[in-house]
């Protein structure tokens, strides 16, 4: 029976970039917990044509979709000049903390992306996030020394009645760009958090509902650790946009023999009472 895999995948619009979905696309066998946290695993495999219909929407649609993660790629001068800000490591601007040219370079990458209809809603924070080739994720726990696993887009103290709202929750990670010289993954689970919600009331109706979003994600992955994580191909210069809605997802670099480097987007906090 073919699974199902939540939201779909396409090339965003004004952007032309091989698909090669049979090639981008992975699918897991389930998760595990460890140290606290939830990994995907393998053994991965190609989709089916069934999962791949699944994964896949049709013809791109002239505007911005917030149900689908959409794949970019920035054009050359862009990553050339990344590799040229880290060539300034050695300023003295940079020993205080700070990376000389960086913020006119994330201004450079929202202009961009604006012009290309996949415009970041302010305010932003930009972190780039380097992890070791052969981790399980790219989230670190420092304190503890180990990786923390799956993380969802916004935080996990968020009551679960705002996952019925049809608007975007903030802070939410709103997409990821490859700033490395080799491919790297992104792994998302299917499916999104509004989905498990539904699944764990249909599943075990005798179970109290989650109060909040890490409670629901925690309940959800120990009752049903074969849902399906789905890795996509990000090149050198690619990045993708996450859809609105609450998922979870975390950077996947076992594969790799070169580190990790990753620019993750977030858009914050609209300021004012919440």
């Amino acid at each position: 029976m073919t699974r199902e895999l939540g939201c779909k995948f396409e090339i965003a619009p004004h952007f032309e970039l091989p698909a090669d979905w049979q090639e981008r696309l992975l699918i897991g066998a389930g998760v595990e917990e460890c140290d606290g946290g939830f990994f995907p695993h393998g053994p991965w495999r190609s989709p089916d044509a069934g999962e791949l219909s699944q994964l896949v929407a049709g013809q791109p649609n002239s505007n911005t979709s917030d149900d689908k993660v959409e794949l970019f790629k920035l054009p050359a001068h862009l990553c050339a000049q990344w590799w040229q800000l880290l060539g300034r490591t050695g300023d003295a601007s940079t020993e205080a903390g700070r990376l000389p040219g960086y913020d006119a370079f994330l201004a450079q990458i929202a202009d961009f992306l604006t012009f290309k209809s996949l415009a970041i809603n302010d305010p932003v924070s930009c972190d780039v996030v380097v992890t070791r080739p052969g981790q399980r994720s790219v989230r670190w726990d420092p304190a503890e020394g180990h990786p923390l696993g799956l993380g969802c887009t916004i935080p996990p103290q968020t009551p679960c009645t705002m996952l019925e709202s049809q608007s975007s929750c903030r802070p939410r990670l709103w997409g990821a760009i490859n700033l490395g010289d080799e491919a790297t993954s992104f792994v998302l689970i299917a499916p999104p958090c509004r989905a498990m919600t539904k699944r764990l009331r249909r599943d075990f109706p005798d179970r109290a509902s989650p109060a909040t979003l890490g409670a629901l994600i925690e309940q959800f992955l120990r009752s049903c650790p074969d849902v399906s994580p789905v890795r996509v191909t990000l090149h050198p210069g690619e990045g993708l946009r996450l859809p609105g809605e609450a998922m979870l997802v975390d950077g996947f670099p076992h594969d790799k023999r070169e580190p990790d480097v990753l620019l993750l987007i977030t858009e914050s906090r609209l300021s004012g009472p919440t």
